[in-house]
């Protein structure tokens, strides 16, 4: 083994931290939690071995938080990751929501589309949420990382 030194690890190559990795999925089992600690310490690389080493019972989804400044930013990341495990009807059911944000108040052969109100982000967020969890029969933990702190 040769010292890597600020590059990143595959979780193969992740050692001597099985029994913290255990405990996290206990207290996952439970409640969230934040994982913290100085730079260069292996935050990321935890929540990689983790992610790549989930047990059948729980999906986990990776994303990476740099980058994203609002909550509106947030959801829509989220919503990206989340569509890949919805059904073909929950995922037609987004796509509809979206065109017809786009579609409101345009004219066609001479009708004018209804203004519909804006869904707030949160709303969006909570019912996609609502469709993955009876669609996929698992926990469901979103491993998140930004530069300082890791959240887990």
């Amino acid at each position: 083994m040769k010292v890597n030194p600020g590059g990143i690890l595959a979780p193969t190559e992740v050692v001597g931290r099985d029994r913290l990795i255990k405990k996290l999925w206990r207290i996952l089992g439970r409640q969230s939690l934040v994982l913290t600690a100085e730079r260069r310490m292996g935050k990321t690389s935890i929540i990689k071995k983790m992610h790549s080493e989930a047990p059948e019972t729980v999906l986990t989804i990776y994303r990476d938080l740099e980058g994203i400044k609002t909550a509106a930013g947030f959801a829509k990341r989220i919503l990206e990751d989340v569509e890949a495990y919805l059904s073909g009807l929950q995922k037609s059911a987004v796509r509809v929501r979206a065109l017809l944000k786009h579609l409101t108040g345009t004219e066609i052969a001479g009708v004018k589309l209804p203004e519909i109100p804006e869904v707030h982000w949160n709303d969006v967020l909570q019912r996609t949420m609502e469709d993955l969890y009876q669609t996929v029969p698992a926990s469901v933990i979103f491993k998140s990382v930004k530069s300082s702190p890791s959240l887990l």
